[in-house]
């Protein structure tokens, strides 16, 4: 929603003057002239914004339609487009795993520690990135199925195979599947 940093802002400002006034007594209740005239230029200032962006709270706006509508995964994660979007499916499960527990037991469960003692994240499903010594997930502990997978690859090459064919480009020698004269 474009309105929201205005709208934001408008309410800080707000709480920041409110937190200011000496008088505590009748925090809800000031009558001065000076508080009424800063609350309709509040409201005016909220009157324009929504005017200029539109209302965000109203049910038919086009920025809440739009989040409501938005897809969370893109279009083309249904179809298997390359063999190498496929996950190694146990051993990706078992590294999760084990990031899942070291973070869980470990790191919460010594949260309200002062003087943690942590294992290495190393025997927990990450390793150590050379670059910057950062700690990186492990996905897992098999080859890409790319690899492993020959039969599995096949290009769309119609005479023979040049720069831009998918096996080519794997190191691999094209099968049965390809549709090319190879």
């Amino acid at each position: 929603m474009v309105a929201g940093p205005e709208i934001s802002r408008l309410i800080s400002q707000f709480e920041e003057y409110s937190s200011r006034r000496k008088n505590t007594d009748d925090r809800h209740h000031d009558n001065s002239m000076s508080m009424q005239k800063d609350f309709i230029d509040k409201v005016r200032s909220l009157k324009t914004v929504m005017n200029d962006y539109g209302n965000p709270f109203l049910e038919d706006s086009e920025d809440i339609y739009k989040i409501d509508s938005k897809d969370i995964v893109q279009a083309g994660t249904g179809k298997l487009s390359q063999i190498k979007q496929i996950g190694c499916n146990q051993a990706a499960l078992l590294e999760h795993t084990k990031r899942a527990a070291y973070q869980s037991g470990h790191v919460w469960g010594q949260a309200v520690i002062h003087d943690q003692h942590l294992p290495s994240p190393g025997d927990w499903g990450w390793v150590k990135e050379n670059a910057d010594g950062m700690w990186i997930p492990h996905w897992t502990q098999l080859a890409a199925i790319a690899a492993s997978c020959q039969e599995l690859h096949k290009c769309g090459c119609k005479k023979t195979c040049s720069g831009r064919c998918k096996c080519y480009k794997a190191g691999l020698t094209c099968t049965t599947l390809c549709s090319c004269s190879c």
